[in-house]
């Protein structure tokens, strides 16, 4: 695993930190001090390179989830959702339907419904195939 204070893409930091996210089966006190420490270098890897930011955003929003910083959490999700681009919501709706099986909460299905339409919207036209998936 490489080092916080070795220079890297947007790419190999975001890398990084969804290793220590997966690693990490309890966030400790010095696991957070260490995503806060991603999460700075994330901000100023996704200030130069907006194909980032959906990443990071989502990838916050998993930290918060598990430290139980849900408003900060749903921020994270939000951005993530509108900054995405079609290819990525509709395969993490697609994971989302598939972990919450055939009953879910209301809030889970308004979530999911907004990443296929946003998904649907930001899909390239020469993609049917993708777009019929999404409407299924």
């Amino acid at each position: 695993m490489r080092s916080f204070d070795e220079p890297g893409s947007s790419y190999d930091l975001v890398k990084t930190a969804e290793g220590l996210l997966t690693n990490a089966p309890e966030i400790t006190r010095s696991r957070q001090a260490s995503f806060g420490f991603v999460n700075l270098a994330l901000r100023g890897a996704s200030a130069k390179n907006t194909i980032c930011v959906p990443k990071h955003t989502k990838f916050l929003a998993q930290v918060y989830a598990r430290t139980n910083e849900l408003e900060k959490a749903e921020a994270n999700r939000v951005q993530y959702v509108e900054n995405a681009d079609g290819f990525l919501l509709l395969e993490d709706a697609k994971t989302e339907l598939a972990i919450a099986g055939k009953t879910m909460e209301p809030e889970t299905s308004a979530r999911i419904l907004d990443m296929l339409a946003k998904a649907v919207q930001r899909l390239p036209e020469n993609c049917p195939h993708l777009h019929a998936e999404a409407y299924r």
